[in-house]
């Protein structure tokens, strides 16, 4: 059971949720229900959910005993009527949701479809972006208004941060473009992180790890093990700090 729900294998791209989200943390009771605690412990919203998510901008996503997902406040109260058949946590304002064909939207906080359910996946907002995957199972990027600002091209793509985001190839070699699509660093890494204050972690072909700056130096020696960035607020990240959401089935 993961933090986001149930929806593939991919799901979780380098996030480990070890932490209090917005100071309520998921718990599974006794009979296999979530509900959430507060930092001292004490249950808050008691376990009556199939599945549950962490609470992003004052709301989170559960899955109710028709299978069905909507979301609650830190009351408990249901404030998007469960009807999706997945939802993924709130950012920037938006929600991910996937309807009853397996495909992938986005809502608003009044639970309104703001971007139609017609891609296979979508990523979360950031910097007013988020990357989506056509039918093809290739990635691009879409704008809050639906828009598809960057061609699907990559075979698979990252969230911006600090105004670049990571891009995979077909050679399955990651790099870094902007947010009109120019690439900014050639793909030649086996993996690419976000940047953090200048700075994104990123693997070597022959394995070995390390941070470049926005130029694509390498800014610090090369070693054995992921990089961490240690705390986001109340969550543990590392090397990726992003979430995917897409059909396996």
């Amino acid at each position: 059971m993961s933090s986001e729900g149930t929806v593939s294998k991919k799901e979780v791209h380098g996030k480990e949720y070890e932490a209090r989200i917005e100071l309520l943390c998921m718990f599974k009771d006794t009979n296999g229900k979530f509900g959430y605690k507060d930092e001292n412990n004490k249950v808050v919203i008691p376990g009556q959910w199939e599945d549950a998510g962490f609470f992003s901008e004052g709301v989170a996503p559960v899955k109710d005993s028709s299978g069905k997902y909507g979301f609650i406040d830190h009351t408990g109260r249901v404030v998007i009527s469960c009807r999706w058949k997945n939802a993924i946590s709130f950012f920037e304002d938006y929600a991910p949701v996937m309807d009853s064909n397996d495909k992938w939207g986005f809502i608003d906080k009044t639970g309104k479809v703001v971007i139609p359910c017609q891609w296979e996946g979508v990523g979360y907002f950031s910097e007013g972006l988020t990357w989506v995957m056509d039918s093809d199972g290739k990635f691009g990027y879409i704008d809050k208004a639906g828009n598809v600002v960057i061609p699907c091209q990559w075979k698979d793509a990252g969230w911006f941060n600090e105004g670049l985001a990571s891009v995979k190839d077909y050679n399955n070699e990651w790099g870094y473009i902007d947010k009109v699509g120019k690439m900014i660093i050639p793909c030649q890494w086996e993996y690419a992180g976000d940047f953090h204050e200048g700075l994104a972690d990123v693997k070597e072909i022959n394995g070995e790890f390390g941070y470049v700056d926005k130029t694509g130096k390498a800014v610090s020696q090369y070693r054995m093990e992921p990089v961490w960035y240690g705390q986001v607020g109340l969550v543990k990240v590392f090397p990726r700090n992003h979430v995917k959401v897409m059909n396996t089935e």
